[in-house]
């Protein structure tokens, strides 16, 4: 019995390891100022609204809701059957009044242009 439980745990864990070298090409929207839906200014740091020299210019709310990416978006065309996303939540992931997917989490709307569909999934 335990044999059968280790080589079924080996061959999982073989395939899981073979499944995790597959290749990806990798793409920072930050590097390419890909990102729309803000200022077009190269003086802006990450994800932030207002460019850097302003910071010692408006109260902190201010700042500190300038670097809200509600509304930031990356338009992009693949014909990849997979998209991983990676990224830091830089502030609490969640409100009180508010879902985790709402405050920490992204969408992604993606449209077939043959069927002429539009899908939504909430991550």
């Amino acid at each position: 019995m335990f044999s059968k439980v280790a080589l079924t745990a080996f061959l999982l864990l073989s395939f899981s390891a073979i499944k995790a070298q597959e290749s990806y090409s990798w793409f920072s929207p930050l590097e390419d100022k890909h990102v729309e839906g803000r200022l077009e200014n190269q003086k802006l740091s990450a994800f932030n609204r207002l460019p850097d020299e302003l910071e010692s210019q408006v109260r902190k709310p201010v700042w500190e809701l300038g670097k809200n990416s509600a509304g930031f978006y990356i338009d992009f065309q693949t014909t990849s059957p997979e998209i991983m996303v990676q990224y830091q939540v830089a502030g609490g992931l969640n409100m009180p009044h508010m879902p985790t997917t709402g405050v920490s989490g992204l969408d992604l709307y993606a449209y077939d242009t043959v069927n002429k569909e539009w899908g939504l999934w909430q991550l």
